[in-house]
C-alpha cells in the first residue's frame, strides 16, 4: 500500500510504502477502508496531511518487527512525544499510544519545558495520564507556565468526588456552617445546642446538610480565591482526610492543623473570703468561667497551636497523610476562626422561636415568619439598663448563692410566694389588654419590656428553671395579645367591607366599569357634515 504524506507546514510531500496486513494490524484506523477483497486495494488512494518526520517515525515504528525493514527503531524524545501520541491516538495504534503515556509520566518536567502545544491533548488521554500519577508526583512536576499540571489537578479534583471517594459525601451543615463529610459527621463538633447522648453514654453531634450549599458553587468560590486549580485540589485534600490530636483528644481535619486551643493560664476553683472550693472555676488569661465537670468537653481556649497527631492507623496511611500535610501546610492549612465566633454559641431553648420573630438568625427555622406578631421589636426585647425589669422581682445574690437543690424548706417557700406574686402582676397587666379595643392592645403590648433569660451557671438551677417558665408564660401572653388583636381587627374588615370577594372582587367590578364606559364612547355614531355642490347655470 502506498500512502501520500502532504506536509502543507513545509510544503514537501513524500509517499510511504508499507504491506497491506502490517498496516491494518499496527493502524487500525485503516481497517475499515482496506477490506479482505484484494481487487479493491487498488481502487483506495490513501492521503494523509501531517508531518512528514512525525509519519517517518510512525512508520519506522510500523515496521519495527519486520525483517525485511533495514531501518533503526525509533525512540520517544520529549520534542516529539506529544505529536506521536496525537497522532497514534488518531490512527488506534494502541501499544505506540500506552507507551506514550508511560514516557509522559516519566519526562512531563522535561516535556513542559519543550516548546509543544499541550491543548493539542484530548480529555480521554488527560485522563489516563493522570491514572499514573498521584497527587505529590504531579505536585513536584515542574510546570512553570503551567501548560498541563492544572489540567492533572483537575482531574484528581473529579477522582475525589467520584463514587466511593472521600469527598464524594461533602457537604456543609446547616447550624455550624462546617465543610465536613459522612465520615468525619460522628467525630467532628457541632454548635452546643446539637449535643446528643447515644446508646453507649457517648457524646455526639447532630449535623445537618444546608440544602442551599452546592459543591460547584463551592469549587468556584475555591478557585477566585486561590491562584490555581493546585491549590484547590490541596485545599478539599485538607478537608476530606482527618487526624487525631493526642492534645486535645479531637478528631480535626487537616485543614486546621493549627487550631488546638488552650490556655495559658490553669483554672481556678478557689473563691470567697473562706478559700472555698466551687464547682465553677475561672481562667485568669481570658476570665472565661469553666465548669470543674464540664459533660460536653468544651475546648474554649483564647490561645492556639499545633496539634499533636496520634498515629492510630497500623497500615501507615496517618503517618503519610501527615507527611503530605507538613510539606504542605502553607496550602492546605486554613487560619484559625476568632475566639468571639467559636464562644458565641451558648444553648438557648428558644433559639428557633427568635428565629421566626426575626430576632436571631440561629435555629432551624425561616427567620421572620411571625415578626408582626409584636408591634415593636426593639422596645419589647431589649434589655432595660437597670437590669432588671419593672414588672420582674429583683433576687439578691445572697440568697440565690444560698438557694440549692437541698435547700431548707422555708427559703423554697418565700421565694415561691415572691416568684408567685410577680408572676401575677405579670399576667394581670397582660390579660387586662385582651378587653380594650385594638388600638389599646397595641400600646399594652408594645409598652411590656421583655427580657430574655439565657441558662446562667453562675446561678442555681431552681433559679435558672423558674425564669424559663416566666419567659414561656410571658411569650404565651404575648400569643394571646395577638391573636385578641386580629380577632378585634378582622370583624372591623368584614363590617367595613365593600365587596364580597374582596380586593379581588373590586378591582374585576372597577375594571368592568372602565371597560363598559370606553366601549359605550367607542359606539356613539359619527356625524359628518356633506356639502353639496351647486351646479353651474
Amino acid at each position: 500500500m502506498v500512502i501520500h504524506v502532504c506536509d502543507e507546514a513545509k510544503n514537501l510531500k513524500q509517499d510511504f510504502v508499507c504491506p497491506r496486513d502490517l498496516l491494518v494490524q499496527e493502524m487500525q484506523y485503516f481497517s475499515e477502508y482496506l477490506s479482505v477483497d484484494a481487487q479493491r486495494w487498488e481502487e483506495v488512494d490513501i492521503s494523509v496531511h501531517c508531518d512528514v518526520q512525525i509519519f517517518d517515525w510512525l512508520m519506522r515504528f510500523v515496521k519495527r518487527r519486520d525483517p525485511t525493514s533495514t531501518q533503526t527503531v525509533p525512540h520517544l524524545e520529549p520534542s516529539n512525544v506529544v505529536s506521536i501520541l496525537i497522532s497514534s491516538d488518531f490512527l488506534k495504534m494502541k501499544n505506540l499510544v500506552e507507551e506514550c503515556v508511560k514516557y509522559c509520566h516519566d519526562n512531563l518536567s522535561a516535556i513542559v519545558a519543550t516548546p509543544c502545544n499541550m491543548n493539542c491533548i484530548n480529555d480521554d488521554l488527560i485522563t489516563r495520564i493522570s491514572a499514573l500519577f498521584t497527587d505529590t508526583e504531579i505536585d513536584d512536576v515542574k510546570d512553570r507556565k503551567d501548560k498541563f499540571k492544572s489540567k492533572l489537578f483537575c482531574k484528581k479534583i473529579v477522582d475525589l468526588f467520584k463514587s466511593g471517594q472521600k469527598a464524594a459525601s461533602l457537604y456543609r451543615c446547616q447550624f455550624c456552617k462546617r465543610i465536613i463529610t459522612h465520615s468525619l459527621q460522628s467525630k467532628v463538633k457541632c454548635l452546643t445546642k446539637r449535643v446528643t447522648i447515644d446508646h453507649h453514654g457517648n457524646i455526639a453531634f447532630n449535623h445537618v446538610r444546608d440544602p442551599a450549599w452546592d459543591v460547584n458553587d463551592y469549587l468556584m468560590c475555591l478557585r477566585n480565591q486561590a491562584k490555581n486549580w493546585q491549590e484547590v485540589y490541596w485545599q478539599i485534600w485538607g478537608t476530606v482526610n482527618f487526624l487525631c490530636c493526642s492534645r486535645c483528644n479531637q478528631v480535626f481535619p487537616c485543614s486546621e492543623l493549627g487550631h488546638c486551643r488552650f490556655h495559658p493560664d490553669t483554672a481556678q476553683y478557689i473563691s470567697g473570703e473562706g478559700l472555698k472550693q466551687t464547682p465553677i472555676g475561672n481562667y485568669g488569661c481570658c476570665n472565661l468561667d469553666v465548669l470543674r465537670f464540664d459533660p460536653l468537653e468544651e475546648n474554649n481556649g483564647c490561645r492556639v497551636r499545633d496539634h499533636v497527631v496520634q498515629l492510630q492507623e497500623e497500615d501507615g496511611s496517618d503517618s503519610k497523610i501527615l507527611d503530605i500535610l507538613l510539606q504542605r501546610r502553607d496550602i492546605i492549612c486554613t487560619s484559625p476562626p476568632s475566639l468571639e465566633n467559636e464562644r458565641g454559641h451558648d444553648i438557648n431553648v428558644f433559639c428557633d422561636e427568635e428565629a421566626v420573630l426575626g430576632l436571631s438568625n440561629e435555629g432551624g427555622l425561616t427567620k421572620g415568619q411571625l415578626q408582626h406578631v409584636f408591634p415593636d421589636d426593639n422596645a419589647m426585647f431589649a434589655r432595660p439598663e437597670s437590669g432588671v425589669s419593672r414588672y420582674e422581682t429583683s433576687v439578691d445574690d445572697d440568697d440565690d448563692d444560698s438557694d440549692d437543690e437541698i435547700g431548707d424548706e422555708e427559703v423554697h417557700k418565700a421565694k415561691a410566694s415572691k416568684q408567685l406574686k410577680s408572676r401575677r402582676r405579670i399576667s394581670n397587666r397582660l390579660f387586662s389588654a385582651k378587653q380594650l379595643s385594638s388600638t389599646s392592645v397595641e400600646h399594652n403590648v408594645s409598652c411590656i419590656p421583655y427580657v430574655r433569660h439565657k441558662w446562667d451557671s453562675q446561678r442555681s438551677l431552681r433559679f435558672n428553671q423558674d425564669a424559663q417558665r416566666q419567659d414561656d408564660q410571658k411569650r404565651m401572653n404575648e400569643l394571646i395579645n395577638y391573636l385578641v388583636k386580629q380577632r378585634v381587627s378582622s370583624t372591623d374588615k368584614i363590617r367595613h367591607r365593600e365587596y364580597a370577594g374582596g380586593i379581588f372582587s373590586r378591582l374585576e367590578s372597577q375594571f368592568r366599569n372602565t371597560y363598559q364606559t370606553s366601549k359605550t364612547s367607542t359606539l356613539q355614531p359619527i356625524q359628518k357634515s356633506k356639502t353639496r355642490l351647486n351646479p353651474r347655470p
